[in-house]
């Protein structure tokens, strides 16, 4: 158990980050690779997650040093790059998360519109989202890690559930990644 309700432990930080990283890579990687090489791209999906491991183990790594036990993601970054470069890198960081959080919000928004009601105005979902995420942040970080924590072990399990239910319909013949063409 946590020392403290306002603390969350490394697993739920490293779940949080494998999220943030892999949740776009999955997205967005197939897609682009399918339409570059006219075929199905489910092995980048998959092939995806290995940069996202790799970043969570060095922030692992970091975040278990002594020197860095107390001490947030930036502080960390303005150590090892320095002040200016440190802030430079911090604030590229947050406009490329909010660069990303508008981009999403978008497109689960046109998903939405599109796909279940089409009649609908997207900004209806965009407001309706913006709200629900606001109500989520105002109850804090620990909040949402441990939700991450339950709802990511529930994603993980239904993948699991669904691939072992699809599996006698998999023809090996149709499985060939892009790099075998």
């Amino acid at each position: 158990m946590l020392q403290s309700k306002d603390k969350i432990s490394l697993r739920q930080v490293l779940l949080m980050c494998i999220v943030l990283e892999f949740s776009p890579a999955v997205s967005l990687i197939p897609g682009y690779t399918a339409r570059a090489a006219k075929q199905a791209a489910w092995i980048s999906g998959i092939l995806s997650i290995i940069p996202a491991l790799l970043m969570t183990f060095i922030l692992s790594v970091l975040i278990c040093k002594k020197k860095y036990k107390e001490a947030d993601i930036m502080d960390i970054i303005m150590d090892i790059m320095g002040n200016v470069f440190g802030r430079i890198i911090i604030s590229a960081y947050f406009l490329w998360l909010m660069f990303l959080l508008a981009v999403y919000t978008r497109f689960f928004a046109e998903r939405i519109t599109s796909s279940i009601m089409p009649n609908t105005s997207i900004h209806i979902f965009i407001v309706s989202m913006l709200i629900i995420a606001s109500i989520a942040i105002r109850s804090g970080i620990t909040v949402l890690a441990r939700m991450n924590e339950i709802i990511t072990i529930i994603v993980i399990f239904s993948i699991c559930i669904l691939f072992l239910f699809g599996l006698p319909l998999i023809k090996i013949e149709n499985i060939t990644p892009i790099y075998f063409s």
